[in-house]
């Protein structure tokens, strides 16, 4: 080819992207395929993929792939992305995989992402759960949408079923098998899976005791939002036991847990209020009692059955009543439900109160 062809190629290359182009902006479609076929016959890149995407939107999927490959072997990563998408819909699914994985080396985040679904789907490659969640992970790292919640979805579903497998397996005695999937379920961000994993540790069942771990995994299933976790974490932050005595941090754990709707956290907030021992963050002094805030806590925690709860509240209601017979009569309905649960104070000053009225 002379000099003056190669100009008047370039010149008609330029042309034909100036149509395709004001062709594509007043939605003349089939002008603007016909000029990128043109462009791609012509080796032009740019022609190659809007062709290619053209004859795809056309469920002309063949083609489609056959004009990405040609730009895919260029080194092009739009067009191995598109040759790998295409290919899919054309049933190769083991060049289609070949070419994902390809572009996934390049560190390319849709192929990384593409990559892991053939290797989750078994498609093309052998299936592998473990090398799709790796390619998982590094296409979410890049900050790619689609990646990071489709890994979320698939360490949620994992830790689902590690969590049961561990339940199972410690139902059967199986413990070190069952703290092993309570780790996995754990280390997946599981926050049941964190706590019971922190048990194990704790107990030292299925794994060596390490108290420290425990205050670890039971600190993350807190953060994770798990109540049972801030609950437990909260009494011993309260008492100082394990770790370094902390009231405010224990009210505040134990708050979240109550606010959650956990009736024994519920109930401990009520009994923390009754203390006294909490104190105001700008003059650092104690607040003391707060029978108001107690009652509030205790009642949540008693309409959900909760017998401590229960008593408190017909305690501090009939300690109050002065003689108010409605009440008197609220104490003794709060105290009767407590009893009718074993609650053994309960029953003794319901036994009480009837044998005053008798009396009477």
């Amino acid at each position: 080819m002379g000099f003056f062809d190669l100009f008047r190629k370039k010149e008609t290359e330029a042309e034909l992207l100036r149509r395709s182009i004001e062709a594509n902006k007043c939605g003349r479609h089939t002008e603007a395929a016909d000029c990128a076929r043109k462009l791609a016959e012509m080796g032009n890149a740019v022609g190659m993929l809007d062709y290619s995407m053209y004859l795809a939107k056309c469920n002309k999927y063949t083609e489609a792939a056959n004009w990405a490959r040609k730009l895919a072997e260029m080194s092009d990563a739009r067009g191995m992305l598109l040759c790998a998408m295409y290919l899919k819909e054309c049933g190769k699914y083991t060049e289609a995989a070949d070419w994902a994985r390809k572009l996934a080396g390049m560190g390319d985040a849709k192929g990384m992402y593409l990559y892991a679904t053939y290797l989750k789907a078994g498609k093309g490659v052998q299936q592998d759960m473990q090398q799709s969640m790796v390619w998982l992970q590094k296409s979410a790292d890049t900050g790619y949408a689609p990646a990071q919640k489709a890994l979320a979805t698939c360490k949620k579903n994992e830790a689902t079923v590690q969590l049961k497998q561990a339940l199972d397996l410690k139902k059967c005695g199986k413990l070190a098998e069952a703290a092993s999937c309570f780790k996995r379920a754990a280390e997946l961000g599981d926050a049941l899976g964190m706590f019971w994993y922190a048990c194990c540790l704790g107990d030292g069942k299925g794994v060596p005791q390490d108290l420290q771990q425990r205050i670890v995994w039971l600190q993350r299933s807190a953060d994770a939002g798990y109540d049972g976790a801030q609950f437990l974490l909260a009494k011993r932050y309260y008492s100082g036991v394990g770790v370094e005595k902390d009231i405010k941090k224990g009210f505040a754990l134990m708050k979240k847990a109550a606010e959650s709707g956990r009736a024994e956290a519920q109930r401990e907030l009520g009994l923390m209020h009754l203390d006294g021992v909490l104190y105001d963050n700008e003059t650092m002094k104690t607040l003391g009692a707060n029978v108001a805030e107690a009652l509030e806590w205790f009642e949540k925690a008693g309409n959900q059955g909760d017998a401590e709860a229960q008593y408190q509240m017909g305690f501090l209601l009939g300690m109050g009543a002065d003689g108010d017979p409605k009440l008197m009569k609220e104490s003794y309905d709060w105290l009767a439900k407590a009893a009718d649960q074993g609650h053994e104070k309960a029953i003794k000053m319901c036994e009480d109160i009837l044998a005053i009225i008798e009396e009477e």
